[in-house]
């Protein structure tokens, strides 16, 4: 069966799941493809179309940027907003300047793991910890809007929400767990850095924006005199999702099977946050989230599945994830460009679970411009996952 897709623009507001019941039993198979060369964009960014000019600018707006912002509501439906975009392309988000964090105690007084985190469960609060002496720190009254990006090992960016500022004492309390201590000096002597996003405070260039989601409110400092009517606010992450029935602790998943997808473009989609507890979940240094929902196309619990001739441009994540059991999937003639974190990430279960990542084929895409939000975002991740073909 294939199921065409007429020319257009198909604006979603919730993840489109395809599980058993759409599964095909075999020798049979459905592709869901656009129709001749039409142009079939599978997108979630809602219109911005309220914008007004502010007349009284917020507390804490930099003086360069007073009179020249202008305020939107943020939608209905959208709780946490990390990408924007203006004619299908991500506007830069308020960034503060980097600066070098204040060392934690040496190894004398917090002992470390060969992992360089910490030994000591007691000591844990110190991911947690940004010390600062002179940076653009205050107390917010909407603190888990305003991310704090550093990078506590030299391969390794981290992007975590506030909980809060000492400013008393000069420290920041990270909302989640980093990697290691901020501000731990590194065996490679790599410079580290750390700036903040999101704030208002920061917000002193033309064509950047930060959102208030206590206020929910959007400011934007448009390039041109006014912001135009071509904003979009995606808000989704995940546009659509393979799943069949997955079980970590038994020996066997129930996998969906022969869905297709060829010739269909993926855009504008959010990016995702770390989340409580996430710390121990990582994939290898934290370089990506296990069996999480942070890419526009996501197979979790699939079998002879197939992505061809398709375009997945302008996401605030991952291209394509295939997740925990994923077998004889074909990702072919692809273009992946501009997303924000990993172009294509295969991740199995891990160690000691099952071997159920396997027997996948990756050939002949086009990918660059990963990596455009999270800097370690590779162009294809291979993590618990063996006997595929790339080529």
């Amino acid at each position: 069966i294939t199921v065409f897709l007429r020319e257009g623009l198909y604006l979603q507001s919730e993840t489109l799941v395809f599980g058993l019941d759409d599964s095909p039993a075999d020798p049979y198979k459905v592709t869901y493809s656009n129709f001749k060369e039409e142009e079939v964009v599978i997108s979630s960014g809602i219109p911005l179309t309220t914008w007004e000019k502010v007349l009284d600018d917020p507390e804490y707006t930099p003086d360069i940027t007073r009179g020249n912002l202008w305020v939107a509501d943020l939608p209905e439906g959208i709780r946490e907003l990390r990408v924007m975009y203006k004619d299908g392309k991500m506007l830069p988000r308020a960034k503060g300047k980097p600066w070098s964090p204040v060392p934690p105690p040496p190894e004398s007084e917090v002992r470390l793991a060969d992992s360089r985190n910490v030994y000591y469960n007691a000591d844990r609060y110190r991911l947690r910890m940004v010390k600062y002496r002179n940076a653009e720190m205050r107390s917010w009254d909407n603190p888990e809007d305003i991310e704090v990006v550093f990078n506590p090992v030299p391969w390794n960016m981290m992007i975590i929400p506030l909980e809060s500022v000492d400013t008393e004492n000069k420290v920041a309390w990270l909302k989640n767990e980093a990697n290691r201590q901020p501000g731990t000096k590194d065996p490679h002597h790599a410079p580290a850095f750390v700036f903040i996003e999101n704030a208002i405070d920061v917000l002193d260039e033309p064509g950047e924006w930060c959102v208030n989601t206590q206020e929910r409110k959007i400011y934007y400092w448009p390039e041109e005199e006014e912001p135009g009517d071509k904003i979009t606010a995606p808000a989704l992450v995940e546009l659509i999702r393979v799943e069949g029935e997955v079980y970590p602790d038994l020996a066997h998943d129930v996998p969906a099977a022969n869905i297709h997808f060829k010739g269909l473009t993926f855009t504008q989609t959010n990016r995702a946050s770390w989340y409580k507890n996430r710390k121990g979940w990582g994939i290898q240094h934290d370089w990506d989230t296990y069996d999480h929902s942070n890419a526009m196309l996501r197979f979790r619990g699939a079998e002879h599945c197939s992505v061809q001739a398709c375009h997945f441009v302008q996401g605030g994540g991952s291209g394509i994830r295939l997740d925990l059991h994923a077998q004889h999937i074909t990702i072919q003639n692809n273009l992946i460009e501009y997303v924000g974190h990993m172009g294509i990430l295969l991740c199995g279960y891990g160690p000691g679970t099952k071997d159920v990542n396997r027997n996948n084929t990756i050939h002949n895409n086009i990918l660059h411009h990963t990596g455009e939000l999270v800097w370690h975002g590779h162009a294809i991740f291979v993590w618990q996952s063996g006997h595929n073909t790339i080529s």
